[in-house]
């Protein structure tokens, strides 16, 4: 193992919030707990620990053992990262101590939750697919969770073996078949290894304390990381966690009544299903693709707090503490009673609807006032990637739009707003690139997106496609404008691609996206725009019932649920006026 390959992960800090998309879930390998009952329960002895400890069935030790409920989910190593680790290990090689925090109720893993759920995954044969993690997320595994932990298995056993042959050679049994030379040197080498650990000493809010101070000391966790750790009891984080699991995993709501915590878990699983089906998959093959991307992501539960955020109007702990005081120092704002943290679930619960409603208006096939905002058009890039900036920021928009009672105003502009979004998608990567991937980002898109609403409007665009006029004159304001005249239009070359005679994954979604949703799209009869026939459309009659409309073939169109209400009543109403 390269010392490089040291210092980037784990002298840096394993737990580094990097955005890759291989991770292996070994979240339900130690299991999470509160301390906050122990406060003063800190003990003195030391522990030894050698991988034997890691056995759950033989070990109280590893039925002991816990994680405090401020950590980050265990979920960010790569299956090569898991591998090397368990190498290792096996061959003495040097890494960092893992930090414990001992108390009554047993032993807290302040730092090190990867190094050792790695030893736990290989002596398990569990990694993140198996009886634990089953038990621990119940049926909403998915399909790349699967995938990863097979992937690891195979990479850790062709280089070692399972630990299982291990096993026979610690605990022999009687008239045993003779022993693999070169596994019984492994494991009489590493069979009785201390795994290195350190004690953290004094009381749970020191000790949580050090895990900020240890992680914040090489800025290892970013500010909407430290916001979802630091609002755990806060309605923002209890909802986060809830819809990340569609309401299994670590029951962070666990405290509230029996029924609270019921219907903090359907609201979750229900939304849950309204984000994430159907399952995204790369390249794209099919125009019916997942509001929020991909469930399986390291950006997930950071966009996931950011929408229930914007959704109950908070802004986020690190824009609040830009407005109070800028060089506050974040170690001061942990506090061993949280003031903001939800008692009784009820908070949680308004979050969930709150949150539930601004998913209801961007895409449901049961919601009569929903928009049905197709998600290819707003969400991903012209490759299919998910642009959690772009949906943000359309979350800002449709709450800002319901304010204004804005939603005709677009209605009417539709077609041409998303005929310039399909056009220059481009421009969502030059914000993000320009402010960073977090509010500035979203909010600047936002400002963005209302800019050319109000150019469309003030050009008198009325359910029909983008002309070529009036996209001149966008494009010349974009470049007169002071905050947006840094903007490409034209698409800039993708610099990273190499062109070889087979088709890359991004060329070949773009090719899907672009000839079989784009050019060959599902429109509204009404507003002109693009509709998602899986998830979000309305069977109308042209002719109304009340008007002795008829339910047959010819009186029937496709529609979207808010054309078919809102947008058609205010047609009438304009139309008897006049």
């Amino acid at each position: 193992m390269s010392a490089a390959w040291l210092e980037r992960d784990w002298l840096r800090g394993e737990d580094m919030p990097q955005k890759r998309s291989r991770v292996v879930n070994l979240d339900a390998l130690i299991e999470r707990a509160d301390f906050e009952a122990d406060a003063d329960t800190s003990q003195s002895n030391q522990v030894a620990i050698n991988i034997q400890h890691l056995e759950r069935e033989n070990s109280f030790f590893l039925r002991s053992l816990r994680k405090p409920d401020f950590q980050r989910e265990t979920a960010s190593w790569e299956p090569e990262q898991v591998r090397d680790f368990i190498r290792t290990f096996i061959e003495g090689d040097f890494y960092p101590a893992i930090l414990l925090w001992l108390s009554k109720r047993g032993a807290f893993v302040i730092d090190g939750a990867h190094r050792l759920s790695a030893l736990i995954a290989w002596v398990e044969d569990d990694y993140g697919d198996r009886k634990t993690s089953r038990d621990f997320f119940g049926p909403n595994i998915s399909e790349d969770q699967l995938r990863y932990a097979e992937e690891t298995r195979q990479l850790v056993e062709k280089k070692f073996g399972k630990y299982k042959d291990y096993f026979s050679i610690l605990h022999p049994a009687p008239n045993s078949r003779p022993i693999d030379a070169v596994l019984e040197k492994r494991a009489v080498a590493f069979g009785q290894r201390a795994i290195a650990t350190q004690q953290i000493p004094g009381d749970a809010q020191k000790a949580e304390k050090s895990f900020f101070k240890i992680n914040r000391s090489a800025t290892l966790i970013d500010k909407i990381e430290l916001d979802i750790l630091k609002a755990r009891r806060r309605p923002t984080g209890i909802a986060a966690r809830a819809m990340l699991r569609a309401g299994s995993g670590y029951k962070y709501w666990r405290a509230f009544d029996h029924e609270t915590r019921a219907q903090i878990e359907r609201q979750a699983e229900e939304i849950y299903m309204q984000l994430w089906t159907p399952i995204l998959t790369v390249p794209i093959r099919t125009p019916n693709l997942p509001v929020a991307g991909s469930n399986y992501s390291t950006y997930t539960l950071a966009l996931l707090f950011q929408f229930i955020s914007l959704a109950n109007e908070q802004p986020s702990d690190a824009k609040k503490k830009r407005q109070r005081r800028p060089a506050a120092d974040d170690m001061e704002d942990i506090e061993a009673e949280d003031p903001e943290a939800d008692k009784d679930g009820a908070a949680t619960l308004n979050h969930l609807r709150n949150v539930r409603w601004i998913a209801d208006r961007i895409s449901s096939n049961s919601e009569q006032g929903s928009l049905g905002l197709h998600p290819a058009v707003y969400f991903y890039s012209s490759e299919g990637r998910f642009q959690p900036t772009a949906f943000l920021a359309i979350v800002r928009l449709v709450q800002q739009l319901d304010r204004e009672n804005g939603f005709i105003q677009f209605t009417k502009v539709r077609r041409a707003f998303e005929d310039v979004l399909i056009k220059y998608k481009f421009f969502s990567n030059q914000v993000t690139a320009k402010w960073g991937s977090g509010i500035k980002a979203y909010e600047r898109y936002y400002d963005l997106l209302r800019f050319i609403l109000a150019e469309l409007a003030a050009q008198e665009t009325d359910r029909v496609t983008l002309s070529q006029g009036t996209e001149e004159c966008i494009l010349e304001d974009i470049k007169q404008h002071e905050t947006f005249k840094f903007l490409n239009t034209q698409e800039p070359p993708n610099l990273e691609e190499e062109i070889g005679k087979d088709f890359s994954k991004a060329t070949r979604s773009r090719a899907f996206l672009e000839q079989a949703v784009f050019a060959a799209g599902v429109f509204c009869p009404i507003c002109k725009g693009y509709i998602d026939t899986h998830k979000s459309h309305n069977m109308d009659h042209k002719l109304p019932k009340r008007d002795d409309g008829r339910g047959h073939l010819a009186n029937a169109q496709i529609t979207h649920f808010y054309c078919n209400t809102g947008f058609k009543e205010w047609l009438d109403s304009q139309n008897r006026k006049s």
